[in-house]
């Protein structure tokens, strides 16, 4: 019987490999987030398993029959999304002129891994302490990581030559002198 168990397990990782190779839904080489708790590029596949190798070289040998949501974050392009926060009473317009500057002087001096110049989307909320703007930048397979890393940098720069300063969390602490006011009865 247990045996049987065993075989059904066997059987079910074979199957799943099997329909894995035949679709192609990914290969050798591709960065794939496999159930939201494992993310790296796939190494080795055969019938029976899949293996993964994270950020920090961990490799991950895992159960085609057990894998159920497989996301490919390297299949054709990929996108590299940096939010930016800036102060309240910064020019959002002049901003968002700049980070697409920005971003098109990254797409000229990086051509093989920006296919498309940055797209600044506008304003993705208005937090506690300033304006958030989202910008979108279609990049080569599996170098969203590296162009995001890159664009914060200049964005930064940027920002600092215009004289804009990246709001930081700000409290207001209200100190009174003397002794407190005594409850009413």
């Amino acid at each position: 019987m247990a045996l049987g168990f065993g075989a059904q397990s066997l059987v079910k990782d074979w199957i799943a490999g099997f329909f894995l190779l035949m679709e192609n839904q990914f290969g050798v080489g591709d960065i794939i987030s496999v159930d939201n708790a494992h993310t790296g590029t796939v190494e080795r596949m055969t019938l029976r398993v899949t293996q993964i190798r994270d950020s920090e070289g961990k490799a991950h040998y895992l159960p085609n029959g057990t894998l159920t949501q497989v996301v490919v974050l390297s299949k054709d392009f990929a996108r590299a999304q940096v939010d930016i926060e800036v102060p309240f009473e910064a020019d959002i317009d002049a901003v968002m002129a700049l980070l697409s500057k920005v971003g098109t002087e990254l797409s000229t001096a990086w051509p093989e891994r920006v296919l498309e110049p940055t797209q600044v989307l506008g304003v993705e909320a208005i937090g506690q302490n300033g304006i958030l703007l989202r910008t979108l930048t279609k990049v080569a397979p599996g170098k969203q990581w590296e162009v995001a890393r890159e664009l914060r940098r200049r964005y930064l720069l940027a920002l600092r030559d215009a004289g804009i300063v990246i709001p930081l969390p700000q409290r207001i602490v209200h100190h009174r002198q003397g002794s407190p006011v005594p409850p009413e009865n």
